[in-house]
């Protein structure tokens, strides 16, 4: 089983969560395969079936694809993440990534997507997540917890 941060769309919060669970000493995984401006803590997707006991950062569209037991899902005013999504596409296409997928439906098919699933969920506004990172240990760090006492 692994656990999951998954933004509803990019630019969410996903990056700093990760490196705060790992502060934190969780487990995290990480390849980090692309060097995408402004993005950290990725995990190459072909990767994550064989991941256990770990928490990874993973795309909506990764959901389906494998088996996550809890996640935290990380949600941002449209207007604001929007702007971000601009400005990040604009680094990735300088540092020549081509971005093919129109801004506005990589959020709607986040929606999409994390509509359609029923694995346990903690949601959190981005711009309630400082405030809140503590609670987003406490629900990764209970099932660790019980595999360590197992």
């Amino acid at each position: 089983m692994i656990y999951a941060v998954v933004g509803a769309g990019p630019r969410t919060g996903t990056s700093w969560t990760m490196e705060q669970l790992d502060k934190a000493g969780l487990p995290v995984y990480y390849t980090d395969y692309l060097e995408i401006p402004g993005a950290a803590y990725d995990t190459v997707p072909t990767e994550l079936n064989g991941l256990k006991n770990v928490i990874v950062k993973v795309w909506p569209n990764s959901m389906f694809m494998n088996r996550i037991g809890r996640m935290v899902v990380l949600k941002r005013d449209y207007e604001s993440q929007m702007a971000s999504l601009q400005i990040q596409i604009e680094r990735e296409r300088e540092a020549g990534f081509s971005v093919d997928m129109p801004p506005e439906r990589m959020i709607e098919q986040a929606y999409w997507i994390l509509e359609r699933t029923t694995t346990p969920r903690l949601e959190i506004e981005t711009k309630d997540l400082n405030a809140r990172i503590g609670e987003v240990i406490e629900w990764f760090s209970e099932p660790f917890e019980q595999v360590r006492t197992a």
